[in-house]
C-alpha cells in the first residue's frame, strides 16, 4: 500500500508544472504502482562492457539510482541512471528516455524519491545486438510494512 500523502504531493507538484489535476493524479498513481522503462545511451563509452558484467550478478546485488542532471547541455530534464553492485562506486550506465524524463525530473525535483529496480538485461553480443537495460520505476518511500 502506498501513502496517499506521497501521491498527493507528487500530483500537486505535477499540477504546478502544467498538468491538469486529473492527469497529475493518474501519473502519480501509475508511478506509485510502478512503470517499466528502458535505459537510453547504453552504447556510449564502456557501458556495453559494464552491462555485460552486470549479468554476472543477481538483481538483488545490482542497485540503481536516478540522478537529476540540471546542468546537462542537451536536455534540461536529463535524469542519469547510476548503477552500483554491492556498494561499489556508482557508474553512469545511461539515461531515462527523453520522453519520460520531464515526468521523472518533476517527481525528483519535488523531493519525492523514485526506486529503480532491474527488470531485464536484453540483447547481447551472442544475439548480434547491443546490450540494453529495462528498469521498473516506482515512487520511493511509499510502501508501508
Amino acid at each position: 500500500m502506498f501513502y496517499k500523502s506521497a501521491i498527493c504531493t507528487t500530483a500537486n507538484k505535477l499540477k504546478a508544472r502544467g498538468y491538469t489535476l486529473s492527469q497529475a493524479f493518474v501519473i502519480a498513481w501509475a508511478m506509485a504502482k510502478g512503470q517499466e522503462t528502458k535505459v537510453n545511451g547504453t552504447t556510449f563509452g564502456n557501458r556495453q562492457k559494464a552491462i555485460e558484467r552486470l549479468a554476472m550478478y543477481t538483481p538483488e546485488q545490482v542497485h540503481f539510482a536516478l540522478t537529476r542532471e540540471n546542468d546537462n547541455q542537451y536536455d534540461k530534464n536529463a535524469v542519469a541512471v547510476m548503477v552500483s553492485v554491492d556498494g561499489s562506486a556508482p557508474y553512469k550506465i545511461g539515461y531515462v528516455p527523453a520522453i519520460t524524463a520531464p515526468l521523472v525530473a518533476a517527481i525528483l525535483d519535488n523531493g519525492t524519491g523514485i526506486k529503480a529496480k532491474l527488470k531485464a538485461i536484453v540483447g547481447g553480443y551472442a544475439e548480434g545486438i547491443d546490450y540494453g537495460l529495462r528498469l521498473n520505476m516506482s515512487l520511493a518511500g511509499g510502501e508501508s510494512a
